[in-house]
């Protein structure tokens, strides 16, 4: 049956309707139809067919019954005549018109339905009821008989919106009226704005004569005559357990003034921007309660000033998350719908949002923050920095955090630098939201004097990437921010030292005392950069040699070539002074045997290192490089580093066992104010050195 119902609606121009005529023939029953239906909804069809009571009252000798047929996924409106030409008193006739729910979700004033009623006349044809019938809905014709009664409507509309939707009353109501006609076009209006699924559930009558239910609901409006309103209203009782209908009389019509919108709308056979705000807010979970809230939520779009008094609006109604879910996405969402003539501003929803104390009446899935905020920076990029300075200007909530993390990270460095030079204090948020801005040495620059509290902002986050590493750091040397580079490596170790040293390479060498202050305590790592980069500058290994000179003892097992080659390929074009640091440090590393040849590093440096000492423009700096590996003297004598040079080369001789013969790689000089030249003196200190007598007497022999 539901299938037939639906198949037979493809028309787009008419709508195909069943329908049924009950009557008395040998009691009351089915006389005709266009279907044949299931027992169980004939069964009910032909219940609702019959007298309303067990008699007649004037004025009510037709109405009209409307009751969903779930069975069958349709729903059934009848209207109901007096059979007076019957000799059996009580009899009726009832012409029943079944509707798929789907066709009644497409009908726009469901007063037009009234028209195809038809009452059988004397000698009428069974065949007139036992076909269906085309129909094309009369969106112009306002009640159910076509006549302007617009004024009076609409008091009757106040009267029944208050009791049915007032205050989220769920009770039955029962109207006190004078004749089935009194309120026929308020209830076909109130039906007609109904969406879709509130429409095939309602339950009315315009003549109850006795309570009607449907099985054990009262109906949801009943018009009976003041005769028999009461019992109505007493039997409705007790079919619901023990919940009172609301019985009303035609002076009770003050309605809410939330409902003024949805009372105007109703008035109109199509309705108006309400009637498309109803059915589009509506979801699975909405119902008769809340129409209602859905009319204060419409007026506050309507009339308000501000996305901020929307929220509050939907707050007092909808206060959970999981209610109203589509209205709150339509309202707020990516996707906002006009409904009255004029948008907000997708900025203006997501400012709101963030700074809205009203948080919790959201799921954060439907909004789509993330995407509105692409799209806003994508398209308005202007709008997009315009709520970025608001927000920065205020205090947000999560949703703030979220929105304000997602315009952050399509903000470019030029948006960054235009919005802190107004306002610098939102530095330390923006890269806390995106570290990659510390890339840039502007923003640092712009810092000044919360360079700190930047830094912080930035260390404060989870581990950040290597490229970002690479760049803060670069950006910090650029920008005269070396204070922090210290805690650079303290942080990020292996990132941080080999990203100083690859800016140092990019500029020619380039070191501060500070930088170098930086790695210390790290001359591993730095060795590590030395044999992965095997391609640096001579100036950039200098700079190194500097760092690493310090821990020759440390690093002396590793390749010494890289500083040989180094210190021979500046000797046309480094200073005396750091060719004697490097002669030292080569030295240093000789002292430790370091590989590959330390002879070759004792034969290159010792020298000059000598010479230096002799003539007193060795450095304090290049002496503690030194000094760690010579012997002490007394301390009257302990000042002639030539002698303490000397006796520390004989001693790493005989400690490491090196040919003798290597003394003769030294190049030889006399020492200016000497008598003897450099390998003499040599070997008159190597008497002094416990087993450097050894030495001595191998050297005479060979030499």
């Amino acid at each position: 049956m539901a299938d037939a119902l639906t198949s037979q609606a493809a028309d787009l121009r008419t709508t195909v309707i069943h329908q049924f005529l009950h009557g008395y023939s040998d009691g009351h029953r089915l006389i005709a139809g266009s279907l044949k239906l299931p027992t169980d909804v004939a069964r009910l069809m032909l219940r609702m067919s019959d007298l309303s009571g067990s008699s007649v009252v004037e004025g009510f000798d037709q109405y009209i019954t409307g009751y969903p047929l779930d069975a069958i996924n349709a729903y059934a409106l009848a209207m109901t005549w007096y059979a007076g030409e019957m000799r059996r008193p009580g009899c009726v006739w009832t012409h029943t018109i079944a509707l798929s729910v789907d066709v009644l979700a497409t009908i726009s004033s469901l007063s037009s339905l009234v028209k195809l009623f038809r009452r059988p006349v004397k000698h009428f044809a069974k065949s007139d009821y036992a076909e269906t019938i085309s129909f094309e809905p009369n969106c112009e014709q306002i009640g159910p008989f076509g006549e302007d009664i617009r004024p009076l409507l609409k008091g009757q509309l106040g009267t029944i919106f208050s009791a049915y939707y007032g205050a989220g009353h769920l009770e039955p109501v029962v109207l006190v009226a004078r004749d089935s006609d009194e309120f026929s076009g308020a209830i076909f209006a109130l039906w007609s704005q109904q969406w879709p699924r509130l429409r095939q559930r309602f339950l009315f009558c315009t003549g109850s004569l006795s309570s009607r239910n449907l099985d054990g609901r009262a109906f949801d409006i009943q018009c009976s005559p003041p005769t028999a309103a009461r019992d109505v209203a007493r039997e409705a009782t007790t079919q619901l357990s023990r919940i009172e209908p609301i019985l009303v009389y035609s002076q009770n019509n003050l309605p809410s003034p939330a409902l003024d919108a949805a009372i105007e709308d109703a008035i109109l056979p199509n309705g108006a921007s309400f009637r498309s705000f109803l059915w589009a807010s509506v979801d699975e979970g909405s119902g008769r309660g809340d129409v209602s809230h859905f009319a204060r939520i419409y007026d506050a779009v309507k009339t308000s000033q501000g996305v901020d008094s929307v929220i509050r609006a939907v707050a007092e109604s909808f206060p959970k998350p999981d209610e109203a879910t589509r209205l709150k996405q339509l309202l707020f969402g990516a996707n906002q719908v006009n409904f009255v003539g004029e948008s907000f501003r997708d900025q203006d929803i997501l400012f709101a949002l963030a700074t809205t104390s009203d948080t919790e009446i959201f799921d954060p899935e439907t909004l789509s923050i993330d995407c509105r905020v692409t799209s806003l920076c994508a398209n308005r990029p202007d709008e997009a920095r315009s709520l970025l300075r608001r927000l920065f200007g205020t205090s947000v909530n999560d949703f703030g955090e979220e929105i304000l993390s997602a315009l952050i990270i399509h903000m470019d460095t030029d948006t960054a630098r235009e919005i802190t030079q107004e306002h610098p204090k939102f530095l330390p948020g923006l890269f806390r939201a995106r570290p990659d801005l510390a890339r840039s040495p502007e923003l640092w620059k712009l810092g000044g004097d919360r360079k700190r509290e930047l830094f912080e902002a930035v260390a404060g986050r989870n581990e950040p990437n290597s490229a970002d590493i690479q760049g803060m750091i670069g950006a910090l040397l650029d920008s005269d921010s070396e204070a922090f580079l210290r805690r650079s490596v303290t942080l990020w170790g292996r990132d941080a030292v080999f990203s100083v040293l690859d800016w140092v390479e990019a500029h020619d060498g380039r070191m501060s005392r500070t930088c170098r202050d930086a790695l210390d305590n790290q001359p591993d790592l730095v060795m590590d950069w030395i044999q992965q980069r095997s391609a640096t500058s001579s100036a950039s290994r200098v700079a190194v040699a500097h760092v690493v000179a310090p821990y020759a003892s440390r690093i002396s097992r590793r390749d010494s070539e890289v500083w040989l080659g180094t210190f021979r390929n500046v000797q046309g074009t480094a200073s005396d002074a750091e060719k004697d640091y490097l002669a030292t440090f080569l030295l240093a590393l000789a002292f430790c045997d370091a590989p590959p040849a330390p002879l070759d590093l004792v034969a290159e440096s010792y020298q000059r290192v000598h010479q230096a000492a002799w003539e007193e423009r060795l450095s304090d700096e290049a002496w503690s490089i030194a000094e760690p590996f010579v012997p002490e003297l007394s301390w009257w004598n302990n000042w002639d580093k030539c002698e303490r040079l000397n006796r520390g080369l004989v001693a790493a001789f005989i400690r490491h066992r090196w040919p003798s013969s290597g003394l003769r790689r030294i190049k030889n000089y006399y020492p200016r104010d000497s008598a003897t030249d450099l390998r003499q003196q040599i070997l008159e200190s190597a008497k002094e050195v416990k087993g450097g007598k050894d030495i001595v007497r191998g050297i005479e022999r060979d030499w």
